[in-house]
C-alpha cells in the first residue's frame, strides 16, 4: 500500500511553487530539491520572523523610553507651575538700557 498521491507525485519534473509544496500532505513523492526549498522557506521565515520580533522590542522599549521622558518632564513642568503659584514674587521695574552706536569708521592705526 502506497501512501503517495497523485498531487505529491511530480511526473513531468517541472518545478512546482514553493506554495504547492508547502500544501501537500507530506514529503513523500518530492525531490530533494523540493524538500530542501521547504526547508529553506522554513528558515527563511523564521529568521524573519526573528528578526521583525527583534525590532518590534526595539520599537517598543525606544517608545517606553519616550513616554516615561514625557512623564517625566510633564512632571517637573507642574511642579514649576505649583511653585510659581504658591510663593508670591514682585516685580520690579527695570530701567531701560541705553544703546549707544559705535561708530562704524575703521581706524587706520593712528
Amino acid at each position: 500500500m502506497s501512501t503517495q498521491t497523485s498531487e505529491n507525485v511530480n511526473a513531468n519534473n517541472e518545478p512546482r511553487d514553493i506554495y504547492d509544496l508547502l500544501a501537500l500532505p507530506t514529503y513523500q513523492g518530492m525531490t530533494d530539491e523540493e524538500i530542501d526549498a521547504i526547508i529553506k522557506y522554513h528558515v527563511e521565515r523564521a529568521t524573519s520572523d526573528a528578526e521583525y520580533l527583534l525590532k518590534t522590542q526595539i520599537a517598543i522599549t525606544e517608545m517606553e523610553a519616550k513616554i516615561q521622558n514625557g512623564r517625566t518632564n510633564s512632571q517637573r513642568a507642574l511642579d514649576m507651575i505649583e511653585y510659581l503659584i504658591e510663593y508670591p514674587h514682585t516685580v520690579e521695574p527695570v530701567q531701560p538700557l541705553k544703546f549707544e552706536p559705535r561708530s562704524l569708521e575703521l581706524s587706520n592705526g593712528a
